[in-house]
This record gives structure tokens, C-alpha cells and sequence, in this order.
């Protein structure tokens, strides 16, 4: 059916992928783009403050979790050219999330009308965004929230590391995308604030998932309590981004079952690329699931899943590459 319309949401986070990506492949073009996504973010940018849910469209509704995603944006826009347009925008849109905060540092209100409100867990990754801001900025209030989001997170994780109430769909058995957001929150805030509490309880997860990949070197799409597959497709964006979670966590711990994970879990991936086409906007693109009738991102080739893939493959040249430079024997 052709591309769809440009989503505000994944736009946001994709920019500090072409930031990292301009400095490591020294590609002016990247910074140039990431420049350009990040002045978009602001023209479409909702009164509130809020980013819109779904794609652009001329009748917007305030997502939470997409709101988060753009900070992290214009967060590495500021960080990147110390215009404070960029931090201006981000402020509006962390004021509109403390204002729709529960006590309890989660969100019900505001959230995305395409999600279920009551299983949001993944919106760790919104409380690092406030963080991150309130770093910028020194404002403690941003701090507060973010960190307050973060224990509430941690109070729906199970003993064995899975997460309760996670899931766009299905919360029994939650997408290996949605936990791996919650994650991502999680480790995020506790690198900021290096804070071991937070860094413990998003290893919990992550080590418990070394145990649920494949023969194949793939996950299952979905996980139930018990950390049992209930799907034979797996959810590329979900395994591109565990992968880089483990590579963060064999960077921090240095514990080379992460770095075998991740390993395993990128040869995989790597094979599932499509890198045959002739139509550039479909070469190297990253599909949905594997196979591609899988249920996430059903015959879509999704920009998010590049963007964590691009991610994936940088920190493994990154941290990976340095194991095989001192002889990590996997």
C-alpha cells in the first residue's frame, strides 16, 4: 500500500540514532537530517505540549508515550547544538507529562487512544525522557517524575523479571517490544542517576531472557509469566532492541553471556534483512516479524525496528568489537 504517514513518535527517537551514526560514520548529511527531524517535531507539536498518538493527522490526540519519545529527540538536538528552541520544546512537553502524572508516577490520563491505558509498564521509557530533560535543564521536578515513574515500573515486576500490565494487547503475554521498553526505562534512568537499585531490576529482566532464546538465535514475539514463548514469530524490533540491551549490560557487567546473547541474537536478525531490493526505501529495511505474516507489523517493513537494529549494530562494533580486540572468549 505504499508509506504511510510520518510518525511523529518514531521520528523522535530515531534522531539520536542519525546524531550517533553522523559521529561514528563522520556523515554530515546524518547530523543534517536529525536537525531536520527535530524542527518537525516542534512545527507539529500539539498546544499542550503533547506529541500526538499514531501518524500525523489533522484531527491529534496527546499520547504520553510518544510525547516521551520526541524529548529524547529534542533532548539530543540540544545536547548536540546547544539551540534552545530545542530544549523549549522539550519543556512544554515534559510540563503537559507532570501534569497528567498520577501520584503513583504512572500514567492513565493522556495516554495513546491506539494503546490500552491500564497496561502502559513500557512508560519507563517516557520517565527516562523526563530525566534525561531534567539533566538538561537542572529542574528537579523532571528529575522527580521521572524517577517516580521508574519505581512504579519496578513495582509491577514479578520476582523471575517479567512485567506485569505491559502490552498494547495482550498483557498476559506481552510483545518482546513492549518489555523490552520497559527495560530500556529502567537501565536508562539507572545509568543517568547511577542508581543500582534500577540497574538490578533491569538486569533481572534482561538475564532472565538469555534463557528464552532459540536454537535459531531468535525469541519468541510474545511471553507469558513464566517466560514461556506462547508464538512461533518473533518480533524483530523486540529482538533488536534486546540485543542492545545485553550489549549495554556486558558493557557495564562484563559478563559474557550477555555478549554471547546478543551475538546470537544479531546473526539472526542480520539473516531476516532484506538487502536484495532495488527500491532504495525498501533495502535494509527491517520487517515487522519473522516470518513476515507474523502478528507485529504484519507485510510492514517498520522504520522503528531499523532504528533499534541500527542501534544494535553500532553499540556491537562498539562493545563488541572491543571484546574481540582483547580476546573475550565466547
Amino acid at each position: 500500500r505504499g508509506w504511510q504517514q510520518s510518525y511523529p513518535e518514531t521520528t523522535g527517537y530515531i534522531i539520536p540514532t542519525f546524531f550517533n551514526c553522523s559521529r561514528y560514520l563522520g556523515d554530515a548529511d546524518l547530523r543534517s537530517r536529525a536537525l531536520a527531524m527535530a524542527d518537525w517535531e516542534i512545527e507539529v507539536q500539539m498546544p499542550s505540549g503533547a506529541v500526538m498518538g499514531g501518524v500525523l493527522n489533522d484531527q491529534p490526540s496527546p499520547a504520553v508515550f510518544n510525547t516521551g519519545q520526541v524529548i529524547l529527540g529534542w533532548v539530543a538536538a540540544y545536547q548536540e547544538t546547544k539551540n534552545t528552541k530545542y530544549l523549549d520544546a522539550a519543556k512544554r512537553a515534559g510540563d503537559y507529562l507532570l501534569k497528567v502524572q498520577n501520584a503513583d508516577g504512572s500514567w492513565i490520563k493522556g495516554n495513546s487512544e491506539f494503546a490500552n491505558a491500564l497496561s502502559t509498564t513500557y512508560n519507563s521509557r517516557v520517565g527516562w525522557a523526563l530525566v534525561l530533560l531534567g539533566q538538561c535543564r537542572a529542574d528537579s521536578r523532571y528529575l522527580e517524575g521521572g524517577e517516580k515513574n521508574v519505581r512504579f515500573s519496578l513495582s509491577q515486576q514479578n520476582q523471575n523479571g517479567w512485567f506485569r500490565n505491559n502490552c498494547l494487547t495482550d498483557s498476559a503475554a506481552p510483545l518482546l517490544h513492549t518489555i523490552s521498553y520497559a527495560i530500556e526505562g529502567i537501565w536508562g534512568v539507572g545509568e543517568v542517576l547511577q542508581n543500582g537499585e534500577y540497574l538490578r531490576g533491569a538486569s533481572r529482566s534482561a538475564g532472565a531472557l538469555l534463557d528464552t532464546l532459540r536454537e535459531d538465535g531468535s525469541v519468541p514475539g510474545r511471553l507469558d509469566s513464566e517466560w514461556k514463548g506462547t508464538v512461533e514469530w518473533s518480533c524483530l524490533t523486540g529482538d533488536a532492541q534486546l540485543a542492545g540491551i545485553w550489549l549495554r549490560l556486558y558493557a557495564r557487567e562484563k559478563d559474557r553471556r550477555y555478549l554471547d546473547g546478543a551475538k546470537r541474537l544479531l546473526s539472526f536478525f542480520k539473516a531476516s534483512q532484506n538487502c536484495i531490493p532495488q527500491n532504495i526505501g525498501l533495502r535494509g529495511g527491517i520487517k515487522g516479524s519473522f516470518p513476515f505474516d507474523g502478528e507485529y507489523g504484519r507485510l510492514e517493513v517498520l522504520n522503528w525496528a531499523t532504528k533499534f537494529f541500527v542501534d544494535a549494530l553500532l553499540l556491537d562494533e562498539q562493545v563488541g568489537g572491543l571484546a574481540d580486540s582483547q580476546g573475550v572468549k565466547r
